[in-house]
């Protein structure tokens, strides 16, 4: 089973670092505020949501950023 949080590192600083879990040769890690709130974050999860859909970035790595997006709401 995939657990997208194998592939989250935290920082202290309100941000988290994600690996991409597909080695394709694309982008292999982006790091991701996790304080986003309200518009701003939705915006930000629905950019992602059009990249996966346009094949930017691989479902499993979008469902990496978008779990480490919702980080702050623990």
């Amino acid at each position: 089973m995939f657990d997208p949080e194998t592939f989250i590192q935290r920082q202290e600083d309100g941000y988290a670092l994600c690996t991409n879990p597909m080695a394709d040769g694309g982008l292999s890690a982006i790091t991701v505020n996790t304080n986003l709130q309200g518009q701003a974050r939705r915006n930000f999860e629905d950019s992602i949501k059009r990249m996966v859909l346009s094949k930017l970035l691989s479902p499993k790595f979008g469902e990496v950023i978008l779990t480490a997006t919702r980080i702050g709401e623990a």
